[in-house]
């Protein structure tokens, strides 16, 4: 990051325009206190501590970030590793919104008779698995033999999550509206937690490398 003198900002200029610690928490807190004691909530809180509903939104939670984290990490191995141009990189991509996509249109059919549990519960196990597969990945992976395969089961299981979770947090038509809401914040949170999560972890495992070497 440069500033207009074309320097480059240290790590100490970086701090500074980073807010203290406490500061989000306490605005959460008294999110909550407010959002617990007024008449209209803007969110109301009864959703999430619904067991059915809540375990739901924590799921989807999970998977979002995940899946967030994972798209983070792919593009740095598409263009780092694999040499891929951005384009070519996107392309990568394809496999697994198209499987989502194809899960998606054939799952809606066994929500009726199987109930969204189920699916949920199978779905994520398959997320589980595709990351556990990605995991794997190396200097010498490549695309057709490390990548694609994770790609079709992570896609396969976040078909069945995305529909199921939907019915499932959705069942009541009186709190649509509302659920809606959490669904699109829980999207946007678990973006924003995944990436400050891959920037972490990365942070520490770069301090981490010259001390090994160094030993």
């Amino acid at each position: 990051m440069l500033d207009n003198t074309d320097q480059t900002l240290g790590p100490r200029d970086c701090a500074r325009l980073r807010p203290g610690p406490s500061r989000p928490r306490l605005i959460l807190a008294f999110f909550v206190a407010r959002e617990t004691h007024t008449s209209h909530p803007l969110l109301p809180l009864r959703v999430v501590l619904e067991r059915d509903r809540g375990g739901a939104l924590l799921a989807s939670l999970l998977i979002f970030v995940g899946t967030f984290g994972i798209f983070l990490f792919l593009t740095y191995f598409f263009q780092v590793n694999l040499g891929y141009r951005p384009l070519t990189a996107a392309l990568g991509f394809l496999p697994f919104s198209a499987g989502i996509i194809v899960t998606a249109t054939l799952v809606s059919g066994l929500l009726n008779r199987l109930g969204p549990k189920p699916l949920l519960v199978t779905g994520t196990a398959l997320g589980t698995a595709g990351l556990l597969l990605l995991s794997a990945l190396h200097a010498g992976s490549t695309w057709l033999s490390g990548v694609l395969p994770a790609e079709i089961v992570m896609s396969i299981g976040l078909g069945m999550v995305f529909v199921a979770g939907h019915r499932q947090v959705t069942e009541s038509v009186q709190l649509a509206a509302y659920l809606h809401g959490y669904r699109i914040a829980f999207i946007a949170g678990s973006s924003l937690l995944a990436v400050a999560l891959i920037i972490l972890i990365m942070s520490i495992n770069a301090k981490r490398a010259p001390a090994a070497s160094g030993s």
